[in-house]
């Protein structure tokens, strides 16, 4: 029906009739904001409840050289947040564990590495903290790193008594600012990927090239067999 022939109403009423469904919306309102709370709630204690699972699979984990590393460049934008000497620390990588710690779904991810040539201190780690409002704040441990190792910098020139200019020390985009003790731009996105993807099904992510490889010799062989049956029917 043309809106000019949809029935009119009169303002005043119009008024009345918005004025008696405002409170009612409230109500609906609060009943959502409780039910999200409520969901928060059984996120945290599920949590909790698979910090001993995934401690096992972590131990799992560490037998197979560069699970984590292979996990992570396997997905399409962790890839492209990890450069060529990110990975070698990555490879050191022996635990990756995320933990809900509040009601509002703010979370820590935690990183614990072998002994390695980069690092003073063996674990890093990122608090992703939202309040009551969902506003976002963020905190890190900052690294440690040994003289000479910071893969968040690149050095240029030579050094001159085991030392270098701060001229010739030019700071690199890299994994690793996400554990920095400054916010970075990235951090958020990298935290919730790493989060509700990478922790949750690391196994699915680790086979990914696996499987394409795998997808792709299927396909190589339906188009081989489709191949010979079109010569057979040209035989014919």
């Amino acid at each position: 029906m043309a809106l000019e022939q949809e029935q009119e109403i009169d303002p005043q009423i119009q008024k009345i009739l918005l004025d008696e469904i405002k409170p009612l919306q409230e109500q609906i309102e609060e009943h959502e904001k409780r039910k999200e709370q409520k969901i928060l709630e059984l996120e945290l204690k599920y949590s909790k409840e698979l910090l001993p699972l995934a401690k096992n699979r972590n131990l799992l984990a560490e037998k197979i050289p560069n699970f984590w590393l292979t996990a992570f460049v396997h997905h399409s934008f962790l890839r492209r947040c990890i450069a060529e000497e990110d990975k070698k620390l990555l490879s050191f990588l022996k635990e990756f564990d995320v933990e809900v710690i509040d009601s509002h779904n703010s979370y820590r991810i935690t990183f614990k590495f072998r002994d390695n040539e980069f690092l003073q201190n063996n674990t890093l780690w990122k608090e992703f903290t939202f309040d009551e409002d969902g506003f976002l704040t963020s905190k890190g441990s900052g690294v440690q790193w040994k003289v000479g190792k910071d893969l968040t910098q690149r050095n240029h020139g030579n050094s001159v008594g085991g030392k270098r200019a701060a001229d010739e020390i030019e700071d690199v985009e890299s994994f690793w600012n996400m554990f920095g003790t400054e916010p970075w731009e990235l951090e958020h996105e990298l935290g919730t990927v790493l989060k509700e993807e990478i922790w949750a099904q690391p196994v699915k992510f680790f086979r990914e090239e696996e499987e394409e490889e795998e997808e792709e010799e299927e396909e190589e062989e339906e188009e081989e067999e489709e191949e010979e049956e079109e010569e057979y029917d040209e035989g014919k």
